[in-house]
């Protein structure tokens, strides 16, 4: 049970880790490795930065707000009910990101 515990921790600490390393390390030019990439991001290099800006911050909020949610799922269900609402959450999250961040792309 020790080892559920460690890992819903780290969960957290990766949730926060992803978003903010992209928010302090922005990608500096369009590649296919690191950086918020789509075809239309890859193109257009004002819509990679606008892309690369929004995405890890709209992220992070969502972030925030899973792991409030991972808390009280764990002190209310148990380490077990806590990972796997984490991880839907997150799956959600990340899609939720992708939406947000395209509408801003196609707005700029």
């Amino acid at each position: 049970m020790m080892v559920l515990w460690v890992m819903n921790i780290l969960m957290a600490i990766l949730i926060l880790a992803i978003p903010l390393y992209m928010i302090l390390r922005p990608p500096k030019h369009q590649n296919h490795w690191y950086g918020y990439r789509t075809s239309a991001t890859l193109k257009d290099s004002k819509k990679w930065k606008v892309g690369n800006y929004w995405y890890p911050r709209f992220l992070l909020r969502l972030s925030l707000g899973i792991i409030a949610i991972q808390i009280a799922t764990h002190l209310l269900f148990g380490v077990i009910i806590s990972i796997f609402t984490t991880c839907v959450l997150w799956v959600i999250g990340l899609l939720f990101s992708i939406v947000l961040t395209e509408r801003k792309i196609k707005a700029s």
